[in-house]
């Protein structure tokens, strides 16, 4: 898994837009989640078809299915870092 680190709210929306667009009919399901003091660690799975380019890869019309994690600090009430453990691997497959 690759790690990744968002040094803003809009790389982080840019990011998951381009995300979106590439897979229109993308689902995300949690599959668990573990908070103590101010951090919260998640995992999820996404499921979609490749329908836009992502990544310099043009669409394939390919069915992806991932699992990634997530860890968030928070600080009064707002996500002040988050880093997203992504299979970026198994994406370009």
């Amino acid at each position: 898994m690759s790690e990744e680190s968002f040094q803003s709210c809009e790389e982080f929306k840019a990011g998951n837009a381009a995300f979106f667009a590439a897979f229109p009919d993308l689902t995300v399901t949690e599959d668990g989640c573990i908070a103590e003091g101010n951090t919260v660690v998640y995992r999820h799975y996404l499921i979609g078809t490749h329908e836009g380019e992502i990544m310099g890869v043009e669409p394939t019309g390919i069915e992806i299915s991932l699992e990634n994690a997530g860890v968030f600090r928070i600080e009064n009430k707002k996500i002040v870092d988050l880093y997203l453990y992504a299979d970026n691997i198994s994406l370009m497959r």
